[in-house]
């Protein structure tokens, strides 16, 4: 506070105004105060006059001042709640008044919820209480000063029913393989005390469990207290866990709601199974279903299976039915079934199952058998599948062969162990010996013994009995063999006729034809002329060369033996002839020598200069050989001619040129090799010709026209030759 006084102010009645002020802050506390203020000077001093004074009472206008009660309050959830709001304030009419929960302002104008917090009435009531009105309250007033809030509040704590959830120590879902502990919790969402006192467990809508269980009974108090009722173990879980299980739950406030479901699933496997398969007999071929059946399916319900096929899971089958087709060796075995779903496999069932085969032949015997007549070692076999293992029969033209009635035959059976592998059962091999030492000569009738076999099995579980049959035949080797003609006459470039030739034999012969060559070195020489001519019984040849004269081979032959025999090949053809000139008993003489086929020959001579004939000359014929004595009165220079004729015809002229006296042309004397052969490399193709033999020692003529197809020396030998006529 603070006071001051200003200086008098000389008046017109001459006297002085004095003003003294008087300041400090007004609060609420002053509201309604009583000042007083007195004035005097030097004159009432001395006239001791009661001082000027005056008087005035402080109103003070200030915004409400507010406080809250009660300090707490505790009531049951539905309760109603009286929140008081008391204040001072100048002026005391209020303008505003709200209330606030935890800082956010209440909502009162729900006055289905709220009554009160206005300017009428500033107290809040709260109607049916619940939850949600939980928390710290102030109020808030204002008037026309201002805006007053309480520095307390009111803590309001309303007791409220438990809204709960249940969960699970171990989620959804587990199996019952696994024997797990399951902890059921029934948690409070909401509710206050949050604290269960008790707690109802269901399964399924039924009660299962009320917690504490708790019967006053002495002693028992402090272990009920222990017991937190909202925990429920199930222990050592099993299929008989599983459901919906809810809780409800009860605090100070009363009984909650239950819970919404919880549903615990506990797989198990399923139960055991049962094996079952049709038809009851298994063939080999046919088809098998096998059934899987179990009653109890688990949880979840068991749509697939799991098979073994001899102790071996079979990973690609997983229906109830497995369909077997075909059925083989391999699966004559063991086999085993059972269901499985999420929770495991079940128990399962066994079966073991006999494959039977029908008989069927494994090796059945060919249409058709032999057997050389002389042969020591005559058998026929046939190998039937059948399971149960058949029994053999032996039949020769329908009728049975018993070995215990006859010496000729006996039987040989053997077991076949059955082969997984190549789906091979088990077999019977059976064997038909002939006993050839009891048997006339100890041979086969080439008629008599040929026959009908028959290998027969007998019928057995799986099917009918079944038979193979033989044509058996003796049979012998190549004879009487035959070729027509045996003799082919053919003039040289013609086609010879054709040759057949035949045999007797069984199995039937077969043929070949060849070349045959009267010596080694020819044959070795014409190697290409001995391949095989042809393979059937018929020989057919192109147009013949005279070197194609000869034996030509035919060859029967089957698989016991062969034999052949041989045609002429007789090829004709015109004569071919050569002169020479000797000495004969002091005479000269002119030798015509005649190649031809066939070789009896005619001879014709004559002089080539038309103008000239015969005179003298003595002529006469030995064979193939036609001489002409020269006529020693002659001594011009002369040219003869011999002709040589056949069936076939008329050779081309041969020449001898003569001189006076009877002389020949003299050439230096050739090489014996270069005689009788036929053109030689280097004699110019106008006067090719044939070396003609002289009997002289010193002179060789040589026969400008005439060339015989004579055999070639070997090529040192044509070399040789060749320098010889080069020379001449």
């Amino acid at each position: 506070m603070k006071a001051n006084q200003i200086l008098p102010k000389f008046q017109e009645d001459t006297t002085f105004e004095t003003k003294s002020n008087f300041t400090f802050e007004a609060t609420r506390f002053e509201n309604g105060q009583k000042f007083h203020c007195e004035a005097s000077n030097e004159v009432t001093v001395e006239t001791k006059d009661q001082p000027m004074h005056a008087k005035m009472e402080l109103e003070i206008w200030y915004p409400p001042i507010v406080r809250v009660e009660p300090k707490n309050i505790t009531v049951v959830e539905g309760a109603k709640v009286l929140l008081k709001c008391v204040y001072e304030s100048n002026p005391s009419s209020l303008n505003s008044v709200i209330w606030y929960r935890n800082g956010e302002r209440v909502p009162v104008h729900n006055t289905s919820h709220y009554e009160g917090g206005t300017t009428d009435q500033h107290s809040l009531i709260i109607l049916n209480a619940n939850g949600d009105d939980m928390g710290n309250y102030t109020c808030l007033l204002g008037n026309a000063v201002g805006n007053g809030t309480s520095e307390d509040s009111i803590d309001v704590n309303i007791l409220f029913k438990p809204q709960v959830r249940l969960t699970m120590s171990s989620p959804s879902p587990i199996l019952e393989t696994e024997h797990k502990n399951v902890t059921l919790t029934c948690e409070v969402v909401s509710g206050n005390p949050p604290i269960l006192d008790e707690v109802i467990w269901f399964l399924d809508g039924e009660v299962l469990k009320h917690l504490p269980e708790c019967n006053d009974t002495e002693g028992e108090e402090n272990l009920c207290n222990e017991v937190d009722p909202s925990m429920l173990l199930l222990q050592d879980t099993t299929k008989s866990f599983h459901g919906n299980y809810s809780c409800k739950g009860k605090n100070y406030a009363g009984w909650g709601n239950v819970s919404a479901k919880t549903e615990l699933v506990v797989n198990y496997p399923p139960g055991p199974a049962k094996l079952t398969y049709s038809p009851w007999r298994v063939v080999k071929g046919k088809s098998l279903v096998l059934s899987c059946s179990i009653k109890e399916r688990g949880r979840p319900e068991a749509h697939r299976f799991r098979w073994t096929r001899g102790g071996r899971l079979v990973s690609d089958i997983v229906s109830q039915n497995w369909t077997i087709d075909p059925v083989t060796l391999d699966h004559r075995t063991n086999f085993s079934c059972w269901g499985i779903n999420a929770g495991g496999g079940g128990e399962p069932a066994y079966t073991s199952i006999d494959v039977l085969a029908p008989p069927s032949f494994k090796y059945a015997m060919n249409h058709y058998s032999g057997a050389l007549y002389k042969s020591q070692n005559i058998s026929l076999s046939c190998t039937v599948e059948c399971a149960p293992l058949c029994s053999v029969q032996w039949l020769k033209d329908g009728q049975v062969i018993d070995p215990d009635k006859t010496d000729r035959y006996y039987v040989i059976e053997r077991k076949i162990e059955p082969q997984v592998n190549r789906n091979d059962f088990e077999a019977t091999e059976s064997t038909l010996h002939w006993n050839m030492s009891a048997w006339p000569s100890a041979a086969l009738d080439r008629a008599a013994d040929t026959a009908s076999y028959t290998c027969r099995s007998s019928r057995n579980l799986a099917g009918a009995a079944v038979n193979s049959t033989t044509k058996f035949a003796v049979e012998y080797e190549p004879e009487n063999i035959t070729v027509t003609p045996k003799v082919v006459q053919v003039t040289e470039n013609e086609i010879p006729a054709k040759v057949v030739c035949s045999a007797r034999g069984f199995p039937m012969p077969s043929y070949s034809w060849r070349r045959e060559h009267p010596s080694k070195a020819l044959s070795k020489e014409h190697g290409n002329h001995s391949l095989t001519l042809s393979s059937s019984n018929t020989l057919l040849l192109g147009p013949a060369q005279r070197r194609d004269a000869g034996n030509y081979v035919c060859e029967a032959y089957n698989r016991h033996g062969s034999v052949n025999t041989t045609v002429f090949l007789d090829v004709m053809f015109i004569p071919e002839c050569g002169i020479k000139q000797t000495e004969m008993d002091g005479f000269q003489v002119l030798v015509c020598t005649a190649h031809a086929n066939p070789a009896a020959v005619s001879f014709s001579w004559k002089l080539k200069n038309d103008n000239d004939s015969l005179t003298d000359e003595k002529i006469w014929q030995q064979g193939i050989h036609s001489y002409l004595r020269l006529s020693s009165s002659v001594e011009v220079y002369r040219t003869y001619l011999c002709y040589a004729n056949n069936t076939v015809g008329m050779s081309r002229p041969c020449e001898r040129d003569v001189m006076e006296g009877g002389d020949d042309i003299p050439f230096p004397l050739a090489p014996d090799l270069c005689l009788n052969q036929g053109p030689i490399k280097g004699i110019p193709e106008h006067v090719a010709g044939i070396f003609n033999i002289v009997s002289t020692e010193h002179l060789i003529t040589i026969s400008l026209e005439q060339k015989l197809p004579l055999i070639r020396p070997s090529a040192p030998q044509t070399r040789e030759c060749e320098e010889f006529v080069n020379e001449t």
